[in-house]
């Protein structure tokens, strides 16, 4: 299987308005972080939500091709879902994984979201408060 994922190439005015919404100034509605490497401090990816309403928000995760399967994304990932659940108030995280991305489904699904199968053209998965609350306190 191809790999997938990877950096995306915008052009530069797309990247700007992207890096006002998500990083400097921000909106309380979405939020996103690097991952870094414990040992060098290097990015090797970043975890995100965005459209936040108050209660549902959805989930973007991404780990540079050559860091995966090293933790990165799992140690991530706990972080950001006790962040969310138990810091900003969030009731449901969601995340529309590509059907063809068999890795990303199975981090996801490793750590507590259930698959909603409401979805044809999206591996949709789902963590509740309730589901989070049951795995992880």
């Amino acid at each position: 299987m191809e790999a997938v994922g990877g950096p995306i190439e915008w052009p530069l005015e797309r990247f700007e308005r992207w890096y006002q919404r998500m990083v400097e100034p921000g909106r309380s509605t979405d939020l996103y972080c690097l991952i870094v490497s414990g040992k060098d401090q290097m990015p090797v990816g970043e975890v995100s939500f965005h459209g936040f309403d108050g209660s549902t928000a959805t989930l973007n995760t991404k780990v540079v091709a050559s860091q995966r399967g090293r933790g990165f994304g799992q140690d991530a990932l706990q972080t950001f879902l006790r962040f969310f659940f138990d810091q900003v108030g969030g009731a449901d995280l969601i995340d529309d994984v590509a059907l063809g991305n068999t890795a990303g489904q199975r981090l996801l699904l490793r750590r507590g979201f259930l698959h909603d199968p409401t979805r044809h053209d999206v591996y949709l998965l789902r963590m509740t408060r309730q589901r989070y609350s049951e795995r992880y306190e």
